[in-house]
């Protein structure tokens, strides 16, 4: 059986589903099963998560990650504007979607350096 699940809410997500294909503007950035995130975005959601469960302190959560991100990017990652780990690069190329080892797939030019 099949759920399509949609929140914000990564542990809780996390609590009852295998796989988790987590997405940006439309995008699956990184689709994981029973391992840890590695794309800044799914990073930044299991940190606001544990924030809002009260696990972690509000300061951990970065403003300027924070802040809706209401320009589209149509040649690189939908995530350039608001990734920490950004590089020129990823303005001007949509990144693959990679297979990690860990039995995952991460969607970012920058992988090695996460």
């Amino acid at each position: 059986m099949s759920v399509l699940f949609i929140t914000h809410d990564f542990n809780l997500a996390k609590s009852f589903c295998k796989r988790l294909a987590i997405m940006f503007k439309g995008m699956i950035l990184e689709d994981l099963q029973d391992c840890s995130p590695l794309h800044p975005y799914t990073k930044e959601l299991e940190k606001a998560s544990d924030i809002l469960s009260g696990k972690q302190d509000p300061i951990l959560l970065k403003q300027n990650n924070a802040l809706s991100c209401p320009i589209s990017i149509d040649s690189g990652c939908p995530y350039y504007k608001r990734c920490a780990k950004r590089i020129p690069q990823c303005l001007k190329t949509m990144p693959e979607l990679v297979s990690m080892p860990s039995g995952h797939n991460v969607r970012c030019l920058n992988i090695l350096e996460i």
